[in-house]
């Protein structure tokens, strides 16, 4: 069983030993954890200034409020989103797949449809993976999630280029926007950039007036 789709929960037998065993995610579990994180992610009160603990912190509270039955740690609550996050990007990808390979005797209302690209999607996911796609009902949620169509935008964009720095050497410069973290809320003025930039970032107006005064 993955470890990832369970928790541990402590009971007590008839013999007075303490043993774990583990508990799967129910389906309306996983439904009230994509709520969670879609609340506390789209929160513009709290935006970005709040640490990946407290973020997270944050979600775990919101999932037991709105589930307080089985126990979840916050590690654990974390580390299934992480599962069903990548499993669910995997599933947006098939479903692209779907629009980019038409068949033969498909129609442009059925490459539209919804139901048919999910359909299809279910089709590649399990062809590619090897197992059936268990988050349906979470992907119903996240896809209209404007984080989560954020996060997608973010995946698809294509490589940055590699540009070349006329000096004494080269060097590459990343042209992509600074991507989305999904699971890491960081305050945006931390967040580090493309250390090649700072060797080649001009003076700004203020040091160049500095300079003609001297």
């Amino acid at each position: 069983m993955d470890s990832q789709h369970q928790d541990e929960i402590s009971t007590t037998p008839a013999n007075g030993k303490k043993r774990n065993h583990l508990s799967n995610f129910t389906i309306d579990e996983d439904v009230k954890l994509c709520e969670s994180w879609r609340t506390i992610g789209e929160d513009g009160i709290v935006g970005m200034g709040q640490t990946s603990g407290n973020y997270w912190q944050r979600i775990t509270n919101e999932f037991k409020l709105c589930n307080p039955g089985t126990p979840r740690t916050l590690e654990s609550i974390k580390a299934h989103w992480q599962m069903i996050n990548k499993s669910v990007s995997k599933f947006v990808g098939y479903m692209a797949q779907v629009e980019n390979n038409r068949r033969s005797g498909t129609t442009i209302q059925d490459m539209v449809s919804q139901n048919f690209k999910m359909s299809r999607g279910r089709v590649f996911y399990q062809e590619k993976e090897g197992s059936v796609f268990a988050y349906e009902h979470c992907y119903l949620i996240l896809k209209d999630t404007s984080k989560w169509h954020r996060s997608m935008e973010t995946k698809t964009k294509p490589k940055a280029s590699s540009k070349k720095i006329h000096g004494e050497g080269s060097t590459n410069v990343n042209d992509s926007q600074t991507p989305i973290c999904l699971d890491e809320h960081v305050n945006a003025s931390t967040m580090t950039t493309n250390p090649t930039n700072d060797l080649t970032r001009p003076d700004g107006v203020k040091k160049q007036k500095e300079r003609k005064r001297r």
